[in-house]
């Protein structure tokens, strides 16, 4: 029975797998394409960036601060290394570490993603526990108006050595630094120590900002901030004409800045023995308050005639005195010179030839002179001769004659190097009556310089050439200049002055006086016929005494 079933069992199945593979070939054939098994499904796999970075270490003190700056690409890990044996794995992109002791250490950070991509970077760092100096600014002292002195202290070094440390200013910036002017030493100063410095070249009234600073290995430390306000120096001269006597004078006291703090003294230091007075050696006339910005009149008194006086301005700081710039000068005029024996004054005022000392010894003009300004600056009032033509001449008469005589001229010669005749009384036409004369003469040593030679006959019974003596100066007449000229004769003395100044003198003269020769006529810028010297240059103010002058009746005349 058991076979029997087998067997229609098998019958079945047979059955049935041929109605499959009948089913099979069925659909086959009603299909239009070939019959293909499906396609086997793909992973998707990863796409990685390669990760780009660079470290941006900082530290303070024994704290580090590790950052990666501009990190790019894929980043799935990040491995921090120390370099103290310690040891980090995150994501972040910064992280801080403590490090236990200063040292030098070598950071290292590596960044990783799936796609087995890395990126390791490195630093060397070196870590203190060192923090930037402490330093305390002080008040500031010796506050001038270009000068003060700045003061410090340290109060602690930060943990370093201070390299450098000083004062830092500014006129503009209310917070200064190195960048600005800085006033510093090296080393490092003792703490709390007051280190003092000094400032130079300040600008007056204008305010300074002040801050001490001083440096180690973690940077630069400031103190607080001092201001000062620089002091502004007093401003003083004279101005103006001064008005001179011959023992008074008025001069001008100006204050254009009466200073920061305001100076309330100012006045006038004056001297005839120094070009540059102070009142602790000089007179001085002082002023309280005077209006600031105005000429202030100041009266000289007790001056000496005929003298020459340098004078300045000064104010009372609390600094000091003050004095101003420049200085002036004035000289006071003589005492009056007596016209006591003038016989002859021609000064040419206004082209005019005619003696004013009231003997009526005109001149005649020769040639053409013409007239020029004159020392003084006075138009056409100085007579001018060409060197070539020109001279004037005075009639003789016994007033020109006199036994003692002075003769006072002023000169500038337009050339030097050739003899010109400065006077000579004697006849043109012959030489004859000869009395006294004067030369201008090129000098022995050469040079623009020319020597002055002047002459009297003694002795010579009126005979041409005869009896002549000489008194010289050598050296000294340059051209274009102004010259005063002083002869003086008496007796067997004569005497030669310069600018008031007695500069030769011949004291052993053979005769007493000169030779008396009436008909010589007196002449200036000529010598005679046959032997002109014609004077090429202009002279003015010209007088005759028939008495020897004083030194300061000369100087008077040299300073008129």
């Amino acid at each position: 029975m058991k076979n029997h079933d087998k067997k229609v069992n098998f019958h079945r199945d047979q059955h049935v797998i041929r109605y499959i593979a009948l089913l099979l070939l069925t659909v086959i054939a009603l299909s239009c394409d070939s019959w293909e098994l499906p396609a086997t499904k793909q992973l998707k796999v990863r796409q990685c960036t390669p990760p780009t970075a660079s470290l941006d270490i900082k530290a303070e003190r024994l704290v580090t601060s590790i950052s990666l700056r501009q990190p790019s690409g894929t980043i799935d890990a990040i491995t921090w290394d120390f370099g103290d044996g310690e040891t980090k794995s995150d994501t972040a992109t910064v992280v801080q570490h403590t490090y236990k002791t200063a040292g030098k250490y070598l950071v290292k950070v590596t960044l990783s993603n799936t796609c087995q991509q890395t990126l390791p970077l490195s630093q060397s760092i070196e870590v203190s526990d060192a923090v930037v100096p402490i330093v305390t600014t002080l008040d500031p002292a010796a506050i001038g108006a270009s000068s003060a002195t700045f003061r410090m202290s340290l109060a602690d070094n930060g943990n370093a050595t201070v390299t450098r440390y000083g004062i830092c200013y500014s006129g503009t910036n209310s917070l200064p630094t190195v960048d600005d002017q800085v006033i510093q030493l090296t080393g490092t100063p003792a703490l709390n120590e007051v280190k003092s410095f000094a400032a130079s070249q300040l600008s007056p009234n204008t305010v300074y900002y002040v801050r001490a600073f001083a440096e180690n290995k973690a940077g630069k430390g400031y103190g607080n901030v001092k201001s000062i306000t620089t002091s502004s120096q007093a401003v003083v001269s004279v101005s103006g004409t001064p008005t001179v006597g011959d023992k008074t004078a008025s001069v001008f006291l100006r204050v254009d800045n009466p200073g920061s703090p305001v100076s309330t003294r100012f006045g006038i230091v004056y001297s005839s023995a120094t070009t540059n007075p102070d009142i602790t050696g000089s007179p001085f006339v002082e002023v309280t308050n005077p209006i600031v910005g105005s000429n202030v009149p100041v009266a000289l008194n007790n001056l000496t005639p005929n003298t020459t006086y340098t004078y300045r301005a000064y104010a009372r700081t609390t600094q000091g005195i003050i004095y101003g710039t420049p200085s002036g000068t004035f000289t006071t005029q003589a005492e009056a010179v007596s016209n006591t024996g003038l016989v002859l004054h021609l000064p040419f005022t206004n082209r005019s030839t005619d003696d004013v000392s009231g003997t009526g010894n005109n001149a005649r003009l020769v040639g053409k002179p013409t007239f020029i300004t004159d020392r003084k600056g006075n138009a056409e009032g100085a007579i001018l001769l060409n060197g070539i033509t020109d001279y004037f001449a005075i009639t003789d008469n016994a007033s020109l004659r006199p036994a003692a005589i002075s003769i006072s001229m002023w000169v500038r010669p337009t050339t030097v190097g050739t003899a010109m005749q400065l006077f000579n009384k004697s006849r043109f036409a012959d030489s004859n009556f000869e009395q006294y004369a004067a030369q201008l003469k090129p000098s022995e040593n050469g040079g623009l310089q020319q020597k002055v030679v002047a002459a009297f006959k003694q002795n010579g019974d009126c005979l041409v050439a005869k009896g002549w003596q000489e008194i010289t100066l050598h050296s000294l007449i340059l051209a274009n200049q102004w010259y005063h000229l002083t002869f003086t004769l008496s007796g067997n003395v004569a005497k030669l002055y310069i600018g008031g100044q007695l500069f030769a003198t011949n004291n052993t003269l053979p005769g007493n006086g000169y030779d008396n020769c009436p008909g010589g006529e007196l002449r200036f810028g000529a010598q005679i016929k046959d032997y002109e010297y014609f004077f090429n240059g202009a002279m003015d103010d010209i007088r005759i005494y028939q008495r020897v002058l004083t030194e300061t009746e000369i100087k008077t005349l040299t300073n008129q």
